[in-house]
Order: structure tokens, then C-alpha cells, then sequence
């Protein structure tokens, strides 16, 4: 199965083809002005790599963000363009969800079993939607023995030879940059039954915020912060295609995820 990936919702542009689970071409650059230009031509250039033909595409998978407003529109115009013409399915993946997957390849397993103690481990993508306002959620990172429903999971994830799933907690929140780490503070104690969690953050908040998320790290211990991951990871958004297509998951009309409501110009 060969798999087009397109992730325009950030500065770094990624096009990724897989087959079977693996990335055999990608490219990956700085996007400018001519997103859509850039688009064609590094898809062009992704599957002449691989020696595949457009044609030859089973699922096409794509970054609804939240992002770059413009691009990550075009690049969702390009992945429904093209599962139209081709009449193959396009998966549009959250962005937060794709970044809770970079954070957990992270994850050494150091806290899986710390001073004895049976720790859970709890990742937070964050992103910095501007207007001094982040969007955010939660999610578990469980050991396969210890999931409950696979077909709930929005990834898998091997590490160290351990298996693991990744499990959404709650909704996405979109809170001030002020109230952030009260909000974060109050969502992790509401998360009953677990006495001991380890919360990883990370996302492209780090960029602006890494004073802000480094103090919260250095007043909270079992608080830590990923600081490699400022951009997606164009290998999550493929395992997340993947889980999406092994969960069975329905084929929903794919839109640009917006934190705000649309409000009309001049209001």
C-alpha cells in the first residue's frame, strides 16, 4: 500500500510517500510564497525518487492543523484535488495528534518504572496559534497490555522494544498564554485513578514560550519538555494515516481545524 502524505501547516514543508509502514521518499524544505508551486513539484519529486507513479497511490493523508492559515488551506485543497481525481480516500490527521506522536518517540522509558514506582506517562502537544493564546490537549502513552480499545488509539508506537498506544485524555483546549499552566495544572489532577503520571510537553509553543515552559519543568519534577519538537514530524502523520486505516476509521469531509470562530470582516 503506498500512502502520499502532505503536511503544509508549518514553515517546513514535508511530502512523504510509505509502503507497508515505511518511508521510502520524502522531501522536506522551508515553504515560501509559492506553497501551491512548491507542492506539485516536491510531489513530482517524491514519487520520481521512489520510482511510483501517481497513479500507483492507495491513501492520501493530510495535516488539518491548526497552522498557517494560507498553506495549510492549500495544502488540503491539493490532498481532496487529488483523492478525487485518483478516487483513493484522504485521512485528514489533527495536528495536535501528529505531535503527540513526535513526543512520544521522545520517550526512553526512564519513567516507566521509577524508584519502583509504576508511572504513567501523559504527552502534551502544544501549539501557538498567536493572539498570545495556545491550544493544547492531552493523551496517554499506555503500554499495549494496559490499552483499552485499540480501535480508540491515534497511533502506535515502539519503543525500546516495548509497545505502546497513544490514547487521546480529553478535548482540545484553547486557553491564554497566562492561564496556561493553571489550565494544564487543573486537567492533570482531574485525571483520576493514576497517583503517578509524567507529563512530556512539546509542539511549536516552544518556539515562542520555552522560558515560560522551561520555569513550569523546573517548579513542577514530573514535568518535562521535548525541545525537538518545534516542527511535525512528517513520520507521525504517517503512522497516524496508518492507525486511522487499521482503526477502520469512517472517511469524514477533511477541513482545516480552526481554534476561533469565523468572525465576518469588520466585526
Amino acid at each position: 500500500m503506498y500512502i502520499l502524505n502532505i503536511d503544509s501547516t508549518s514553515r517546513k514543508l514535508s511530502i512523504t510517500l510509505s509502503s507497508n509502514g515505511k518511508i521510502i521518499s520524502s522531501v522536506s524544505k522551508e515553504s515560501d510564497c509559492r506553497v501551491l508551486e512548491m507542492i506539485m513539484d516536491d510531489i513530482d519529486s517524491t514519487l520520481k525518487k521512489a520510482q511510483v507513479s501517481i497513479k500507483e497511490i492507495d491513501v492520501l493523508g493530510v495535516n488539518r492543523g491548526p497552522g498557517d492559515f494560507t498553506s495549510t488551506r492549500v495544502g488540503i485543497s491539493v490532498a481532496k484535488t487529488l483523492s478525487w481525481v485518483l478516487d483513493k480516500p484522504v485521512y485528514g490527521i489533527n495536528a495536535l495528534d501528529i505531535f503527540a506522536h513526535t513526543i512520544a518517540c521522545s520517550y526512553t522509558g526512564s519513567a516507566n518504572n521509577k524508584n519502583g514506582q509504576d508511572f504513567r506517562i501523559i504527552l502534551a502537544p502544544c501549539l501557538d496559534v498567536k493572539k498570545n493564546e495556545l491550544y493544547f490537549s492531552l493523551y496517554w502513552l499506555l503500554p499495549v497490555d494496559k490499552a483499552v480499545k485499540d480501535a480508540e488509539a491515534v497511533a502506535r508506537i515502539n519503543v525500546m522494544d516495548q509497545h505502546y498506544i497513544i490514547y487521546s485524555i480529553g478535548d482540545n483546549t484553547l486557553v491564554g498564554v497566562d492561564e496556561f499552566p493553571r489550565e494544564l495544572d487543573n486537567l492533570i489532577k482531574n485525571i483520576k485513578g493514576v497517583k503517578n503520571k509524567v507529563v512530556i510537553i512539546g509542539g511549536n509553543c516552544l518556539e515562542g514560550y520555552i522560558d515560560m515552559l522551561s520555569e513550569i519543568a523546573s517548579c513542577e519534577k514530573d514535568i518535562f519538555i521535548y525541545k525537538k519538537s518545534v516542527f511535525p514530524n512528517p513520520i507521525s502523520l504517517d503512522t497516524c494515516v496508518r492507525q486511522f486505516i487499521k482503526n477502520n476509521t469512517s472517511i469524514q469531509r477533511v477541513e482545516p481545524i480552526y481554534v476561533r470562530g469565523f468572525v465576518p470582516f469588520g466585526k
